[in-house]
């Protein structure tokens, strides 16, 4: 069965990923893993981003960045 993020009351995770010089996700990494549910419910739907490259000099380079999944009881806020 299914589980939502919504389920996770009062959690917040940081995740950090690489964006290639595509736009795609090409790393997810979550440093503290002590919710391996959570954690397996989130790497996959952060693999599934898609970005606009970040470009230096007009030329598009791999970044990596980082988001704050927070739960809130009834739904989840993205924190950049």
């Amino acid at each position: 069965m299914p589980v939502e993020l919504g389920a996770f009351k009062h959690r917040a995770v940081l995740v950090f990923f690489t964006i290639d010089e595509t736009g795609r996700v090409v790393d997810v990494l979550l440093p503290m893993k002590e919710d391996l549910q959570l954690s397996n419910m989130i790497e996959p739907a952060v693999r599934q981003w898609e970005f606009e490259p970040f470009a230096v000099n007009g030329q598009a380079v791999r970044a990596m960045t980082s988001v704050m999944f927070v739960s809130m009881g009834g739904g989840v806020m993205l924190l950049p």
